[in-house]
């Protein structure tokens, strides 16, 4: 008897019924689906279009003004060059930055073959692999902020071209290498609270892999500045313009092509801000961060000088100067 049963059971799984019932069912969870996905794109507005696409090689140097990039997870990519994947490190493993020595924004990467050249002024030109292997040799740890991370020590050569340019003992090269688990941004500790999700990851960049800034926001700023200053100054990787003054602060979402990405907080900035690109010098009267903070600063962020969003990458795409841009209000 009990046979039977079963036998009976399995034939009701099988039966035509109950197969159309759940082919049923899944195509209406489908068409649910993309109706909610159809009526979510169908809120999003024109907010402007690109008016700057950049690229960093290695963090807080100079950076690449590109025409078009690809958008990875990781940051901005082109020719085989990933957004802020190299990092200079003091003796004691602890990252260095603009912050600390400005005359790094003086230092040039440029892509020869499978190679990257690095040039700053009064050095001869150091030349290391694009993609450096990973091996138990070359292996190190090293801090950025609060993460203790593994990452490729570049070699001899290039902590002695580095330290002799930065005048210091010990610096190192160091490379996040394809393989090696990034840097999570929900496990970053910051005094407000952000968006971030599991799964939005980072190389060397302080907190996520995209900052999003505004050329209206940098147009009001310099309106009350007595000396202009680039919007390079603030280091963004994409720059959208026509979106007003401090507007990009309202998006939750932005699609730009096939590329969607999330607003994970507010930029909150800082003293590197303060470094001219073009020649390594930091204002003594703090600009444009003073002026910047009495214009746009935000109590939720402690009170400091907002300019930009920090974002995250829900779907790759290649991007193009003058796309258009779209987004999400919160």
């Amino acid at each position: 008897m009990g046979m039977t049963m079963s036998v009976s059971l399995d034939e009701d799984r099988s039966s035509p019924a109950v197969f159309t019932a759940l082919l049923g069912a899944t195509l209406f969870r489908y068409a649910s689906m993309e109706l909610l996905r159809r009526r979510k794109l169908a809120q999003f507005v024109e907010v402007g279009e690109v008016a700057g696409i950049s690229l960093y090689p290695i963090k807080s140097t100079h950076g690449w003004s590109l025409q078009s990039a690809d958008c990875t997870p990781l940051g901005i990519q082109h020719d085989g060059v990933t957004d802020r994947h190299l990092l200079v490190t003091q003796a004691d493993g602890t990252f260095l930055t603009m912050r600390k020595e400005p005359r790094m924004t003086l230092i040039k990467t440029e892509v020869q073959d499978d190679f990257l050249l690095f040039n700053a002024p009064g050095m001869e030109t150091l030349r290391l692999p694009k993609e450096q292997s990973v091996n138990s040799k070359n292996l190190r740890r090293c801090r950025i902020w609060d993460d203790n991370v593994k990452v490729v020590d570049s070699g001899e050569e290039a902590s002695h071209w580095f330290s002799s340019f930065m005048n210091k003992v010990g610096l190192r090269l160091m490379y996040y290498a394809p393989g090696i688990p990034k840097r999570e941004a929900i496990s970053q500790r910051k005094p407000w609270e952000h968006k971030a999700q599991p799964g939005d990851r980072a190389a060397f960049a302080d907190f996520a892999a995209y900052m999003i800034a505004s050329t209206d926001s940098l147009d009001v700023l310099n309106q009350n500045l007595s000396t202009a200053v680039s919007i390079r100054n603030f280091r963004p990787n994409i720059v959208v313009s026509g979106n007003g003054a401090f507007k990009e602060e309202t998006w939750s979402e932005i699609r730009i092509g096939d590329a969607s990405f999330r607003a994970l907080d507010l930029c909150a900035r800082c003293l590197q801000t303060t470094v001219n690109p073009d020649t390594g010098d930091k204002c003594v009267k703090q600009e444009p961060l003073a002026t910047l903070k009495k214009l746009n600063s935000n109590l939720a962020y402690t009170n400091k000088a907002i300019f930009g969003v920090n974002a995250a990458l829900d779907t790759p795409g290649r991007i193009h100067i003058g796309d258009k841009v779209y987004a999400l209000i919160a």
